[in-house]
């Protein structure tokens, strides 16, 4: 989650596990759900329990490791990824999506 976008599909199985979880669900047995998700979801001095949704969570930490490639962090996976597909060059440059070295990370 935290180095590759993952798909719509994963995401809507992750919140329906919490969802199901939070919510007592089981195969047997249904409950009644007295609030909806987007409330769930909302932060807790919104009146949420402050949970967070898997495809806004999974792009706020591909956000943070590029925020991280940016100001070039010295922790192992910046310099991992910097070595290995930046090599010398900026995240920002435009040649970057022409190199077909680089994973869809």
């Amino acid at each position: 989650m935290q180095s590759v976008k993952l798909p719509v599909e994963i995401c809507n199985k992750l919140d329906k596990l919490n969802r199901d979880f939070l919510w007592g669900h089981s195969a047997s047995k249904s409950a009644v759900h007295l609030v909806s998700w987007d409330t769930v979801c909302l932060p807790k001095h919104s009146g949420g329990l402050g949970i967070k949704k898997s495809k806004a969570m999974n792009q706020a930490l591909l956000a943070k490791a590029g925020w991280r490639l940016l100001q070039n962090d010295n922790g192992f996976w910046s310099h991992l990824l910097k070595c290995k597909y930046l090599r010398s060059r900026s995240l920002m440059d435009a040649d970057l999506n022409r190199n077909k070295v680089c994973s869809s990370t």
